[in-house]
């Protein structure tokens, strides 16, 4: 699952979820890798220096402000945490078939841009206006975060399955249950 800042993506998770998928954050996990003694978070100090930290803990608006204003840092920055993360997102994935979930569905914001979408069987888009979408992201780094990101009609062409946002928690129901009965045929 995949899609621009605050087009949705995690309330769409949710409701594949309540339908019985197994759900994982890739957001989520970075922030345990962030937050937990990992080999990541050492790396990631070690890139950024420690002006990144508030006491032990480190803050992800002070690395927003230190990579968004250098593509090298960034890079770098992903070439860590991306990695761990899939990482992550592979163990849980075998506890979703251990549970024989009849889905797993994993939300990576930046899946496409990371080339990481070769890992999984169908790659979902949540789409939203731009103006929606800033409207929910309610920070004033909306426009340097989508910069980073590739446009709706580039992950859109490259989505097997696109979720249009642009209506209420029934009207995105309906795009679900189609999706989610085609994805767990067989």
């Amino acid at each position: 699952m995949t899609g621009g800042l605050a087009s949705g993506k995690s309330t769409v998770c949710l409701l594949f979820e309540k339908k019985g998928a197994y759900r994982v954050s890739a957001d989520a996990i970075i922030h345990q890798l962030l937050s937990s003694k990992t080999s990541a978070r050492l790396q990631v100090i070690n890139l950024l220096g420690p002006d990144i930290l508030e006491g032990d803990i480190i803050s992800r608006s002070r690395i927003a402000s230190s990579v968004f204003s250098s593509p090298e840092k960034l890079k770098k920055l992903e070439s860590i945490l991306h990695p761990a993360a899939l990482a992550v997102i592979e163990q849980e994935y075998q506890k979703a078939i251990d549970q024989k979930a009849p889905l797993f569905i994993a939300e990576v914001p930046l899946l496409l841009e990371s080339g990481f979408e070769k890992n999984f069987d169908a790659v979902i888009t949540v789409e939203a206006s731009l103006e929606e979408r800033r409207k929910r992201y309610k920070k004033d780094d909306f426009d340097s975060r989508i910069s980073h990101q590739l446009s709706d009609e580039e992950r859109a062409r490259k989505a097997d399955y696109i979720i249009e946002n642009k209506g209420d928690m029934p009207f995105l129901e309906a795009q679900i249950n189609p999706i989610f009965s085609i994805l767990t045929r067989g």
